[in-house]
């Protein structure tokens, strides 16, 4: 209120903010917070993010958890190498020397070994990201294991037919 010499109240003052921008830039924050997790939620492909730090997973969608076999308790706070997913290490050490080299891996492929035993090939890309302020590792896995038994079984056929052409021949 503003009074006048008397003490009587003549008027008020008040002092607006205009919070338009603010708004306008959390409803961005948002919306973009949204779009990553339909991206990394609802995607067919396999996500996980770990930290750069210490390697630990800090999230991974349903895909990753399915093709793998694993439940979210299991995974969260783990590293790959203690859920023992390479099914060779030595590809292992192949994407971390790509991964030094070149800061990122893109469509390296990777035998990969699920909970239950059975083998799951992929296509893996990693790329660093920040998320919550600190470096991370984006890792991708697109299961090519329909497609990679099947050039198995084809190598294996054709090897198969060769030994009975030298046999007969």
């Amino acid at each position: 209120p503003v009074f006048d010499s008397k003490g009587n109240t003549i008027g008020s003052q008040g002092v607006q903010l205009d919070i338009t921008e603010s708004r306008e830039a959390e409803k961005k924050i948002r919306e973009s917070e949204q779009l990553f997790s339909d991206i990394f939620y609802k995607s067919p492909v396999s996500f996980c993010i770990t930290s750069r730090e210490d390697g630990l997973i800090v999230d991974a969608n349903n895909v990753f958890l399915n093709d793998l076999g694993f439940n979210r308790d299991e995974v969260i706070g783990k590293s790959i190498i203690e859920l023992g997913i390479f099914a060779d290490m030595s590809y292992r050490d192949k994407l971390i020397s790509n991964l030094i080299k070149n800061g990122s891996v893109s469509m390296f492929e990777c035998p990969f070994l699920t909970k239950a035993g059975r083998i799951l090939y992929g296509i893996m890309s990693m790329s660093s990201i920040l998320f919550k302020g600190k470096l991370h590792q984006l890792t991708t896995v697109v299961d090519i294991s329909d497609r990679k038994l099947a050039e198995i079984k084809l190598i294996e056929n054709e090897r198969l037919l060769n030994e009975s052409q030298r046999v007969s021949g």
